[in-house]
């Protein structure tokens, strides 16, 4: 089951996966985090991850790009953080540049290994005049990773107001 996440910048979206995440949980909680930190925020953002989820059992993995190397199992409960993330990391930080066919077939990839995927992702991106190529490049990329995985997905929530709306698919427990 592929469950899909999406929201503005600081809509609320990962404290949610991560709750419903839990309730979801058959076999292992694990968490898979695809950011690479860059300087002082970078790493701040990352401290404040692992501090929320410390006691919510998740066991987590740093993954930046390659999602097959993930140790899962069958029965495992996944939350993928995060999808805007793994496509830079994809596109810029591993040793061949990705497309979103790849993005997307590494994401499948591991949806099907698991009991359930929550994939995490930012929407609403708009590209700006003073954006440089690579930057649009990566925006135009992550809206169409969007865009495949909202068709993949079994379930789609969009975070709006710190409330998550159903904009596809069934609710997948009493959440």
């Amino acid at each position: 089951m592929l469950i899909l996440i999406m929201g503005q910048n600081s809509s609320g979206k990962s404290a949610w996966a991560e709750k419903l995440a839990v309730q979801l949980q058959q076999g292992r909680l694990i968490y898979i985090a695809t950011m690479i930190p860059d300087g002082e925020e970078g790493r701040a953002r990352v401290a404040r991850h692992r501090e929320a989820r410390q006691h919510s059992g998740f066991i987590t993995m740093e993954i930046p790009w390659r999602l097959a190397d993930a140790d899962v199992l069958a029965r495992d409960t996944v939350l993928l953080e995060d999808v805007a993330n793994l496509t830079a990391n994809m596109i810029f930080a591993a040793a061949a540049p990705a497309d979103t066919r790849a993005v997307l077939d590494n994401i499948q990839t591991l949806t099907g290994r698991c009991q359930a995927l929550l994939a995490v992702s930012i929407a609403g991106i708009e590209p700006l005049a003073t954006y440089d190529a690579p930057t649009l490049h990566f925006i135009e990329v992550l809206k169409k990773v969007n865009d495949g995985l909202f068709t993949m997905a079994d379930t789609v929530y969009e975070m709006a107001d710190g409330r998550p709306l159903l904009r596809k698919g069934a609710k997948p427990c009493r959440c």
